[in-house]
């Protein structure tokens, strides 16, 4: 974001936003004492300017206090983390059973939240793994492992999910970011962005079996239940690529022309169908798996980064980094997935998922100060 998109966004701010920040400005200005020596004006006005604009960032950056609504999807309540930093930046989400995983990337740490029943009752238990590095992925293999990838330390640990023991660690490439499970083959797959390479992993003994060099930069990735096939996207290339576990190689190659920066990915098996998010021109592409061709494009926002999907509903739920959640549908006579409704949430909320179960939709909001947060949305 520009400078002059900066402040432009400030003036588009409406009065009941701008009120408070006005409030705070004026605080900060009796704060600051202005009987003072004529000497020391100038520094007085550049702390002045230094604390106003480090409100209105503050405050921008916590809105909305409340997220939007719409006819297909209703927001229900914040599930408030621990704050471990100043600035939590949150990543993946990762929903097993009655338990869901929030890795934050500033503290290296992740959250494992675990529903708790009082009779028709429910809150949430909240605890933290931590560890050094930055968190990113994590996939649940059983009761006994999980794995979640760490750069900078460049490692993939595995854990008991119910204690949290690290039970291994495992060095891989540089920059582990997107992880997932294969029954099938009893391997955890963890790609590696900086590196450009995948990390093959025993989900018994989280010993890395073989690396693939990949082509391109990998995002995320997902896991055909009919094929058998892993589809990764490869940011760099405006690409994506099919893995095989089995040959444990690069099986194919197609390219996304109309998709600038492929990130997030999410796929419907039954119907072949496969939801990329391109961040840098703000789109939606789906992908008919049979013939690997773009057959239809949807608007998304600015700096989009991950996708779910419900299968059940046939519903898409694009998190974009400057606070907007979009809500994608089969709508009108034809069934063509369309744009439903934009949700305004807060700015830097990138990940988003959704329970198979419930159906209820998981946002993954950051905190700038604040702490950060799951904005929780029902159908």
């Amino acid at each position: 974001m520009t400078i002059a998109q900066f402040f432009t966004r400030i003036a588009a701010l409406p009065h009941h936003v701008l009120a408070p920040v006005t409030r705070i400005i004026i605080r900060s200005g009796y704060l600051l004492n202005f009987h003072m020596t004529r000497n020391s004006v100038t520094t007085r006005l550049l702390m002045l300017a230094g604390l106003i604009i480090s409100s209105i960032v503050i405050y921008i950056c916590n809105f909305p206090l409340i997220p939007g609504e719409s006819s297909l999807l209703h927001f229900d309540q914040y599930i408030i983390l621990p704050r471990m930093n100043m600035l939590s930046a949150l990543d993946y989400l990762t929903v097993w059973h009655e338990h869901i995983f929030v890795t934050n990337i500033s503290s290296g740490a992740v959250y494992d939240l675990e529903k708790v029943h009082y009779g028709p009752a429910m809150s949430w238990s909240i605890r933290s793994l931590q560890g050094d590095g930055n968190a990113h992925g994590v996939t649940i293999v059983n009761e006994r492992a999980g794995f979640v990838t760490r750069s900078g330390v460049n490692r993939v640990d595995m854990f008991d999910p119910a204690t949290h023991q690290i039970l291994h660690q495992a060095a891989v490439g540089a920059g582990p970011d997107a992880i997932l499970h294969d029954p099938s083959t009893g391997l955890v797959y963890a790609a590696s962005g900086d590196a450009k390479l995948a990390s093959l992993i025993d989900a018994k003994t989280g010993a890395v079996v073989a690396t693939i060099n990949l082509p391109g930069t990998p995002e995320f990735a997902v896991l055909d239940s009919v094929s058998g096939l892993i589809y990764q996207n490869l940011n760099d290339i405006n690409a994506f690529a099919a893995i095989d576990l089995k040959s444990r190689e690069l099986a194919a190659l197609w390219s996304l022309s109309d998709c600038d920066g492929p990130s997030g990915l999410a796929i419907d098996s039954q119907e072949r169908l496969l939801f990329v998010v391109c961040t840098g021109n703000s789109r939606l592409v789906i992908v008919n798996l049979e013939s690997h061709r773009i057959v239809r494009q949807l608007p998304i926002g600015r700096l989009s980064d991950s996708v779910a999907f419900d299968s059940v509903l046939k519903r898409l739920y694009v998190a974009s980094g400057v606070g907007e959640l979009v809500v994608i549908a089969k709508l009108g006579v034809d069934q063509q997935y369309q744009v439903a409704h934009r949700l305004p949430t807060r700015i830097g909320g990138h990940t988003v998922t959704v329970d198979p179960q419930t159906h209820k939709v998981y946002l993954a909001e950051s905190g700038i100060i604040s702490a950060p947060r799951l904005a929780v949305f029902v159908p």
